[in-house]
Order: structure tokens, then C-alpha cells, then sequence
């Protein structure tokens, strides 16, 4: 994910959790949550996309070294990835925890 995505979506955090904080009804909340996942799918496929090559038809061609690593942590249960890889999904879910106020 690149820096301003990442800024962007702290950002983003910061302003779902002050319309949550207004007294919002539930349906509003559903969607804010659902535009702060979407943030990070959207940063998530810049960084994929980045990583790889664009081909002359359009197509696109992930490097072996990606398909390797995201297929090992794929089927690598939360428990078992390092504490790096542990540590990245607990950014992300800070996102949501601080839109939830928790």
C-alpha cells in the first residue's frame, strides 16, 4: 500500500469515527464500515497491482516470488503467521476498532 493510501485511509478512519460518534442510525453505520473495507481492498489491489507486470494485451502477471509468498499466507491460519504478518493485520483492523471507537 503506498503512503498516501495509507494516510488516506487514516484519514478516512478519522471521519467515519466522528459521524459514528454523531448518534448515526445503524444503516449509516453499515455503510461507513463498508467504505472504510472497501479503502482497504482498494489499497490492497495498488499495492498487488504494483508488484506486477502489466502485459502488452492488458493482461497481468503477478511475479512467482508474490504467488508464493500470498499463496503461504493464505492458507496460514492468524495463529501461525509471524509476528510481521500479525502485526499488518492488526493495522488494519485499528482501522475499524477506531471507526467502532473501541
Amino acid at each position: 500500500m503506498t503512503e498516501n493510501n495509507a494516510q488516506s485511509e487514516a484519514g478516512l478512519a478519522s471521519d467515519l469515527n466522528n459521524e459514528l460518534d454523531s448518534g448515526i442510525a445503524i444503516d449509516n453505520k453499515r455503510e461507513i464500515l463498508a467504505e472504510l473495507a472497501h479503502a482497504q481492498w482498494s489499497g490492497w489491489m495498488e499495492y498487488l497491482f504494483s508488484k506486477g507486470v502489466v502485459n502488452e494485451d492488458g493482461t497481468w502477471t503477478m511475479p512467482l516470488w508474490a504467488v508464493e509468498r500470498w499463496q503461504r499466507q493464505m492458507k496460514t491460519s492468524y495463529n501461525e503467521l509471524s509476528f510481521d504478518e500479525k502485526e499488518s493485520d492488526r493495522k488494519e483492523a485499528d482501522k475499524f476498532l477506531a471507526v467502532l471507537c473501541i
